[in-house]
């Protein structure tokens, strides 16, 4: 507690005494610095060095007035073992002392001392020293206080920022997955590297993966995941953590329930690596239906192919084949012509007959080939869709 030698009367709080610790070997002056900071200072008096040593402990003072010549350890090498330990480090010293050489002065510097104060002294100079002190131990204790505190937001933002980036590379690297076994893998890692054991389960259009650190889940932990599935986002069973989303349940089992801030700092890293852990999980079920019916399309389409060639196949041969029996037909036609002794002019009406139906023939054949040029672009534009989809 840091003291308010200097009551105001107007302050609303209630004026709290400071603890002074007297250190002198003649009870007369033990007495008079008693008289004096009485007022403002539940006041302990000690009579040796050895003794204000063992005193810092129980009493807890705000400020130690020490004589320099006392018997056993003098008062600077009582303030130097003050000072070498760390519960009295910044403990305020003012030296009360009958010498005032340069010497004394310098050796109290190095001792530690805060201020020095020559017997015989004025009442109001030693009240006014002691206050000084006394506020500057104040402020030096709220720059420490300050300092602490921003010490440890550095640390907690240190280790946020490494939290963030351990979420970082575990989105990074399970984007591109498409298996659920590899995804219920780098949850586990990721974990680990957030420094909690964890199991897993994800839950997927055609099955479940259940992992845990030492591989497939045990019959049991199965179990326990299928009743705490229905147990909300958070639940809690002692040391264990459970978070569930849609197709993921993170359990952790070594949560250190004496730490609220740890156990709060490890819930919001699980909800959100879950969180994240789901979604990828969806992208992967999107990218297994696509797969899905590309392949179903890939598979159609090279059955389409496979019909398409033997149609296109025997639709040549039997155009081929046509073709071969017209011109028989005209060639026969022709001969009959000449055996039956046509004229010259049923012979040419005979003949041009003929050629027009040819050509008419022909013409079907073309009209067929073009329909036949149109539904193999057909088929290849579905080839190279599914393959993209594929891809």
């Amino acid at each position: 507690m840091n003291p308010s030698p200097q009551h105001d009367p107007s302050d609303a709080h209630p004026f709290v005494k400071g603890r002074a610790l007297i250190v002198d070997d003649d009870p007369i002056m033990t007495t008079i610095l008693s008289l004096m900071l009485e007022r403002e200072f539940e006041v302990t008096a000690v009579d040796s060095g050895e003794e204000c040593i063992a005193a810092i402990a129980d009493v807890r003072p705000d400020i130690v007035l020490l004589d320099i010549a006392m018997s056993g350890i003098d008062g600077y090498q009582t303030a130097t073992e003050l000072r070498r330990r760390e519960a009295s480090r910044y403990l305020p010293i003012i030296f009360v002392s009958s010498q005032d050489g340069l010497e004394d002065r310098l050796h109290a510097y190095e001792a530690g001392g805060d201020d020095f104060i020559i017997k015989p002294f004025d009442p109001e100079e030693l009240l006014q020293k002691v206050r000084r002190v006394c506020r500057l131990k104040t402020e030096r204790d709220l720059l420490l206080a300050e300092r602490c505190e921003m010490q440890r937001m550095a640390l907690n933002m240190m280790d946020e920022l490494g939290d963030i980036g351990n979420l970082m590379s575990f989105m990074r690297d399970s984007l591109p997955l498409t298996d659920y076994r590899d995804l219920a893998q780098k949850i586990l890692d990721t974990t680990t590297r957030h420094g909690f054991s964890a199991s897993v389960q994800i839950r997927h259009p055609i099955g479940i993966v259940t992992l845990t650190p030492h591989g497939p889940a045990s019959p049991l932990e199965e179990s326990v995941f299928e009743k705490v599935v229905s147990r909300g986002r958070i639940f809690e069973y002692r040391s264990r953590l459970i978070v569930n989303f849609k197709a993921i349940s993170l359990m952790l089992s070594n949560m250190p329930v004496s730490d609220v801030a740890a156990c709060g700092r490890i819930l919001d890293n699980a909800a959100m690596l879950a969180e994240i852990a789901d979604t990828i999980a969806e992208i992967i079920a999107l990218r297994q239906e696509t797969q899905y019916h590309a392949e179903i399309m890939r598979s159609t389409l090279l059955d389409a192919q496979a019909a398409f060639g033997y149609l296109q196949t025997h639709y040549q041969q039997q155009q081929r084949q046509a073709q071969r029996q017209v011109q028989q037909m005209i060639a026969d036609v022709e001969r009959l012509g000449v055996e039956f002794e046509l004229s010259a002019a049923q012979h040419a009406a005979l003949s041009a007959t003929l050629n027009a139906a040819q050509t008419t023939i022909v013409a079907t054949w073309r009209q067929q080939e073009q329909l036949e040029q149109k539904f193999e672009k057909i088929v290849k534009h579905i080839e190279k869709q599914s393959v993209s989809l594929l891809d």
